[in-house]
């Protein structure tokens, strides 16, 4: 399958751009400036200026605060159409694991296509109404997250080669409301004779399962649509009859947004195409950032498909539909079977009947901590969070009084494979949290250990851990987190820009080092001999990092000046780390700041300076 169509936009990533004669009256404004103000804010500028939100893509900045435009198009004094719509670039938060990771949040009532993108090319587009709601019924919020996985080793089909990276994309474990589209780059030169696809990694049974796929050849990337999240990988195979073949699908007659659901199927090559779990793909009504007609590209064989969309926001659906997919489609020979589904009658309530139901969503906030494992059988495991106060939540305890909440329990009673537990703080007070994990109960199994993941989002930055929990122990600590004074949103935490460096000074406010200089006394030091260092790195600190500083005196080498170096720092933020170092030596020093893990020794050097301490 060649998923190269040179002629033929890709079915996701085609923007539609309005043309000046949309505009109902005729008459030309001028674009508000845009450029700093909240989304929230710039969608009622550009209401009261008579124009429209339109595409809204989400990207990590270091310098614009979360929520905020970081650029516009049209920009700001350009003349256009009443009703034209202008494309904003929406700040995600700081850059985060040298561009291969990104955090956005997207909520039920959100009215655009957000993307959530890294810098290496990865992305999530989410549509309207792909965000399900909270189990009371309420908009819910979700941190959409892409980590470059290092962890997972895919099983890869005989026949397939593996085209690029591995991309962790997040939650894991829900299951939205429609389906949200990944992309992941390919690496390498694309050929027009080896078929690509997208894979799933199924964490219950370890499985790669492909998806239909598409090729953008501008960005050198594919794309494929799913309900869930997993470990995703990209692959390729020659081009044979057995190859995939193609459905032309199109919604350009339809004023609703409709999904076609592979309801029932029998395959022309089972064995080929072992890896296929059924398919479903989502066309728009012609919103920006999201196409109304594509090519849809699946397994050969027999389908009946069943088209579902909200009538006067109930979901109905169609009766199933034939469809007969029967040549392999390639760039020789680009056969597609047509599907119009604008005009499809949705006289059934409800959705098509092979589409999953939704998981409500949790809590998130400026830190969500939240517990995943899978099993096919009913098992328990908990979550315990141990706030820098002392005070734990766990499920007996819910609820902290800094506002901490345990808001989904997995139990034997109430088991659902793959649903995490979550706890989430909207506002967190700095300091370290604990994480535990306890093998509560292998409920009417025999299990006796379990692997699972732990997936942080601490202000804006995405971590994800695994391990496995052990029967027969208590809650044990897992991993320690900090969350710092104003994260890297502000707060007391710089914008930037950052570069590897360590600064000494001798007093500290807050946010910054005062009064630094090459030259101290110890008499007019904090305690008779306290500093501090400004660590400052050009790339994103892992959250359990602290600051070491070390002082070679020309003597006895390298002296290591820190005053508890299994604690946290003073001050940690995504790119900065002030510590406090005691001296009790004069003289000329040369100084050197590294980052450390906590309770490890990989050292990273992040630069140095000269300084002298006297009497």
């Amino acid at each position: 399958m060649k998923k190269v169509i040179w002629h033929v936009l890709s079915f996701i990533m085609l923007t539609f751009v309005l043309s000046a004669c949309d505009g109902g009256s005729g008459e030309n404004v001028d674009v508000p400036a845009l450029i700093g103000k909240s989304q929230t804010q710039a969608v009622a500028d550009l209401a009261a200026a008579g124009l429209v939100s339109g595409n809204v893509t989400q990207q990590n900045s270091n310098t614009v605060a979360i929520g905020n435009v970081i650029s516009q198009d049209p920009s700001a004094g350009a003349s256009v159409a009443t009703g034209s719509a202008v494309n904003l670039v929406i700040s995600s938060g700081p850059t985060a694991s040298a561009s291969t990771s990104a955090t956005g949040n997207v909520s039920s009532n959100t009215s655009d296509v957000i993307t959530v993108a890294t810098g290496s090319g990865a992305k999530i587009l989410i549509p309207v109404g792909a965000v399900p709601k909270t189990v009371s019924g309420e908009n819910g919020t979700i941190a959409f997250s892409i980590e470059k996985d290092t962890t997972t080793t895919p099983q890869i089909p005989a026949g397939v080669s593996k085209n690029g990276d591995t991309y962790l994309f997040g939650p894991s474990g829900t299951v939205f409301a429609k389906p949200v589209a990944v992309t992941i780059p390919l690496s390498g030169t694309y050929s027009p004779d080896r078929e690509y696809k997208l894979y799933r990694v199924n964490q219950t049974t370890g499985v790669s399962e492909s998806y239909p796929t598409v090729y953008d050849p501008v960005n050198n990337s594919l794309t494929a649509q799913t309900y869930e999240f997993s470990p995703w990988w990209a692959g390729s195979s020659p081009t044979v009859n057995t190859a995939n073949g193609c459905v032309n699908v199109d919604n350009r007659s339809s004023s609703i947004w409709r999904t076609v659901v592979t309801q029932q199927y029998t395959l022309k090559y089972p064995t080929v195409d072992a890896g296929f779990d059924g398919a479903s793909a989502t066309w728009s009504n012609g919103a920006i950032g999201w196409t109304n007609h594509s090519d849809w590209y699946l397994p050969q064989g027999t389908y009946q498909m069943c088209v579902e969309g909200e009538v006067n926001g109930v979901a109905h659906h169609s009766e199933l539909i034939p469809v007969a997919i029967n040549n392999a489609w390639n760039y020789s020979n680009p056969v597609c079977t047509n599907l119009g589904i604008g005009s499809v009658a949705l006289p059934l309530t409800g959705r098509c009947s092979s589409s999953p139901a939704p998981t409500a969503s949790v809590g998130t906030g400026d830190l969500q901590i939240s517990l995943t494992w899978h099993s096919s059988a009913a098992l328990d495991l908990d979550l315990y969070v141990v706030e820098p106060s002392g005070e734990e939540i766990y499920y007996s305890h819910k609820v902290s009084s800094s506002g901490g909440t345990l808001d989904r329990d997995n139990r034997c009673s109430n088991y659902v494979n793959g649903q995490s537990e979550n706890i989430f703080w909207s506002n967190p007070a700095s300091g370290t949290y604990a994480i535990k994990i306890h093998f509560y109960s292998s409920c009417s199994g025999s299990a006796t250990s379990m692997p699972f993941e732990v997936r942080v989002v601490n202000k804006g930055v995405t971590t994800t851990y695994s391990g496995t929990a052990t029967q027969g122990s208590g809650p044990s600590t897992f991993k320690n987190i900090i969350v710092g004074s104003g994260g890297g949103t502000g707060g007391n935490c710089p914008t930037g820009p950052f570069t590897n460096k360590v600064t000494i000074g001798t007093g500290f406010n807050g946010t910054d080092i005062t009064g630094t200089s090459t030259s101290f006394s110890l008499s007019g030091l904090a305690n008779g001999g306290d500093l501090y260092a400004r660590i400052e790195s050009a790339s994103t600190f892992e959250p359990e990092r602290f600051a070491r500083l070390y002082i070679n005196d020309g003597i006895y080498g390298q002296k290591d000046f820190c005053t508890n170096c299994n604690t946290p720092p003073v001050l940690n933020c995504p790119n900065l780390m002030i510590g406090k170092f005691r001296i009790t030596d004069t003289g000329s020093f040369s100084t050197k700041g590294y980052s450390v893990p906590m309770g490890g020794y990989t050292e990273s050097y992040l630069g140095g300076s000269n300084i002298y301490i006297g009497q």
